[in-house]
């Protein structure tokens, strides 16, 4: 099997010049990946205690916290790892705002 390619130059770049093309891409990725797992995790456990407002500003706390430090802890090498980073983080602040 071969080996996929390293997330982590993408990573750098981002974590670095966030005006480039390829930075602003994975920003993207990851911005309407938090965003659609926000809604879902919002929508599918607690539509009755977390508002379309406040699922929104859910997704902007995520996306600060990855922008703010998250992403420089992260340790993982793929695509894969890293959405399932995004992922746990996001959860958690679904969870923590509904609770």
């Amino acid at each position: 099997m071969a080996e996929l390619p390293s997330i982590r130059p993408a990573l750098e770049e981002l974590l670095s010049n966030r005006h480039t093309i390829e930075a602003r891409g994975l920003y993207t990725t990851l911005a309407r990946y938090a965003h659609r797992r926000v809604e879902r995790t919002a929508r599918r456990r607690y539509n009755d205690v977390l508002s379309a407002p406040d699922r929104e500003e859910l997704v902007a706390e995520v996306l600060y916290q990855l922008m703010s430090g998250a992403l420089a802890r992260f340790q993982g090498h793929s695509t894969g790892e890293l959405l399932a980073f995004v992922r746990t983080i996001s959860d958690r602040h679904v969870n923590h705002a509904a609770h």
